[in-house]
């Protein structure tokens, strides 16, 4: 998203419309390893943080995984 979408919406329809496709491929669940500026809005979306992962490029940069069901 660039700076000036977010809080239009847009990001919630994309994932929401990523979400209904996996779902219609069979999947239960996804796995995001987000920024963690963005963990807030997938925990908005539903998703629960279920751990971190560090970076290749920055190993002391933690990234939250998370998981939502479908």
């Amino acid at each position: 998203m660039l700076p000036d979408e977010i809080g239009t919406g847009l990001g919630g329809k994309l994932f929401l419309h990523a979400c209904e496709i996996a779902e219609t491929m069979g999947a239960e669940e996804l796995y995001i390893v987000s920024d963690p500026n963005a963990e807030e809005f997938y925990r908005h979306m539903g998703a629960e943080k279920i751990g971190e992962e560090r970076t290749e490029g920055l190993p002391e940069r933690l990234l939250p995984v998370m998981r939502i069901k479908l």
